[in-house]
Order: structure tokens, then sequence, then C-alpha cells
């Protein structure tokens, strides 16, 4: 049986058309069930949030460093003292380089008492003591979608502030400028990977940028 070539050519589009339409089905089809994966496969918030909460690199303390004996400027001197009164150090020296200039150094040898021993957070270097005085609290974590393939590591925006501990908020007021924590809202990017043993954080916090109010 003999087919006329215009029936031939209609033929043939219909099926081309056919094929196409299964063909962007079938695509269609797969990114979307790609996506549906992908936000199943999404780690839980709370398993997030319990893994940042109890990570050392996201629960870092700000500390003000007393050393074990030297010179320490005026405004430094201060604290030591106030620090003294409170209970936390002991100094057995506290005399003035030159008592005729304003901004003449005090050298002091320090010791840490028992109340300083217990400081939750401290610091113990080969000629310093690290006294914590803040800590950073997480405010906030938001999803921020997946990175590029190969890794496809999850990504979040973590936002915290630096809050005083006990002995950082006796003090503060004596505290330099220089040696204050950041105040207001600070937001890092958080980088997270299933790993065989569960959630995983990739790399260490990026230096954080403050947040705009």
């Amino acid at each position: 049986m003999f087919t006329s070539p215009v029936i031939g050519r209609r033929f043939y589009r219909q099926a081309g058309l056919v094929l196409l339409i299964v063909f962007f089905s079938g695509c269609g089809r797969s990114a979307q069930q790609s996506a549906e994966n992908a936000a199943a496969d999404e780690p839980e918030s709370s398993a997030v949030e319990s893994l940042l909460r109890s990570s050392a690199d996201y629960q870092k303390w700000f500390r003000f460093y007393v050393r074990h004996s030297s010179y320490v400027y005026p405004g430094d001197a201060t604290v030591y003292r106030e620090v003294r009164r409170l209970g936390y150090i002991n100094t057995e020296a506290d005399s003035l380089e030159n008592r005729q200039l304003p901004a003449s150094r005090s050298f002091m040898i320090v010791s840490l008492t028992d109340r300083g021993n217990a400081l939750p957070g401290l610091e113990a270097g080969h000629d310093s003591w690290g006294l914590p005085i803040a800590q950073q609290q997480i405010v906030s974590i938001t999803p921020a979608g997946q990175g590029p393939a190969p890794e496809r590591l999850y990504r979040y925006n973590v936002v915290y502030r630096w809050e005083f501990t006990q002995l950082g908020s006796e003090i503060e007021m004596e505290l330099p400028a220089k040696s204050k924590p950041p105040s207001g809202l600070i937001q890092t990017e958080v980088h997270i990977r299933r790993g065989t043993s569960g959630l995983v954080v990739i790399g260490h916090p990026m230096r954080g940028a403050p947040v705009q109010q």
C-alpha cells in the first residue's frame, strides 16, 4: 500500500511533536522529583540548631587577658584592680613605673584566686590568662539553600550577638573600648553536610558582618 507524500510528512510531524511532549514531560517530572528529593533530604531545623548550639566554633568566648607579670598601661591597670577587688585575681605588686608621668605603666605580678580558676571559658596561656567576659549567643538560624555540585553543602545564615558573662557585666564600665566585644547583631554563613555519623559543620565560621537594623 502506497502513502502520499503529504500524509507522510504530516505523520512524521505529529510523531515528532509527540516525542517532544514526552521528552519535556519527562524532564519536568525529573526536575520536580529532584527538587522534592532535595527538600526531603534537607536537615531538620532542630537538628541544625542543636548542632550549632553545641559547636565550640559557634559558641566562642571573648576574653580580657591579664599577664602573669608585666608593665600594664593605666586603662588596663584599672581593670586589673577591679578584677582583683571582685576576687578573681591577686596582685603581689602594683607599683608605678614613673609617678611623674600621667601615662606611666604599673608593674603587676598576678595570680588567680580559686574564684578566678573556676571561671567557665578560662584560657590559660604560658604568660597570661584569658578571662571570659562575653560569649557568642545564637539569635537565629535561617536556611540559605544548597551550594553547587559536587559538594551540595547545605547553607545557613546564623545571626548572633556577644553577651557579657557575670564577670564581663561586673567590669564593663571599666573596660577600655578596645577590650570590649562588638555590639549589635552579627551574621555569618555556615556550611553543613551529612556525614556517616550525622551532620557535620564544614570549615570554620566565615567572618561575620554587622546586621543592618
